[in-house]
């Protein structure tokens, strides 16, 4: 699997900015045999924020769009390419306690569409929890959330609750190596193409990375990152989609460029 992002971010005064995000991704879902359902997908999102002293709104709409190809599902059964859509809708506020806390809230919502011959929509709210610890010699947060993602692993569109904790410390006084460690459970059921809901599963992740942001080219980012996810299904199987139970590990790298090249005060 693999991803390709970008993102643009214009500060119109010293309240107002706004942001574009675009990605491009494909994946081959696991275990399938002999012929799975290759997944292609293009995401939008635009945002507006409003910054007061303490305080700071912001308005997200965001639209994936994931075509399936046809191919064997999770269950072995062969199936016909077709499209589905996440759309969201999402306010947030964030507030600052002190230097060093901070919390914020998201709620808002999201539809399933899966576009065919007949179309069928899915309506769910949207929303999350965080609280944020910052120091310069390290950063925590703990959030909650429910909504929608893509899955490019099992070619899926879910519905997720996640609760995670992360944590990210520098590893040299220089500042410009920085690593980060996530653990999260997540209790998830698929969306199928007429709509229904699949059974639902547990997800357990752990990944531990390193990102390296070199001093003379401060745009530039080369990252490492080691993820370890396990898949549990809740009970006896009650729908026709068989959901699997694996352990996966996962090597990940990223590059990340920004332009143009922040500017220093002064």
């Amino acid at each position: 699997q693999g991803t390709v992002n970008q993102a643009l971010t214009k500060q119109f005064s010293d309240a107002w900015t706004g942001s574009q995000s675009g990605a491009f991704s494909f994946g081959v879902p696991v275990d399938v045999s002999p012929a799975g359902q290759l997944v292609f997908a293009g995401s939008l999102g635009l945002s507006a924020s409003r910054a007061w002293n303490y305080d700071t709104a912001t308005l997200t709409a965001s639209s994936t769009l994931a075509h399936f190809t046809a191919g064997a599902d999770l269950a072995g059964v062969q199936q016909p390419a077709f499209e589905q859509s996440v759309d969201t809708l999402v306010a947030t506020w964030r507030h600052e306690f002190t230097e060093r806390w901070a919390a914020q809230a998201d709620a808002g919502a999201l539809t399933v569409l899966t576009l065919d011959g007949a179309t069928k929509q899915r309506w769910e709210p949207t929303g999350a929890l965080a609280v944020d610890y910052t120091r310069p010699s390290v950063a925590a947060e703990l959030a909650y959330q429910h909504a929608g993602v893509l899955n490019l692993y099992l070619a899926q569109v879910q519905l997720v609750d996640e609760i995670a904790l992360r944590v990210s410390a520098p590893v040299r006084h220089d500042r410009d190596v920085v690593a980060s460690a996530t653990a999260a459970y997540e209790r998830t059921r698929a969306v199928a193409a007429d709509g229904s809901l699949v059974d639902p599963f547990d997800v357990w992740l752990a990944d531990a990375g390193v990102a390296w942001a070199p001093h003379h080219t401060p745009s530039f980012t080369l990252g490492a990152r080691l993820s370890i996810t396990k898949q549990d299904p809740v009970g006896p199987a009650s729908s026709g989609l068989v959901v699997p139970g694996f352990v996966r590990e996962t090597v990940m790298a990223t590059v990340t460029y920004a332009y143009p090249p922040a500017r220093n005060a002064g």
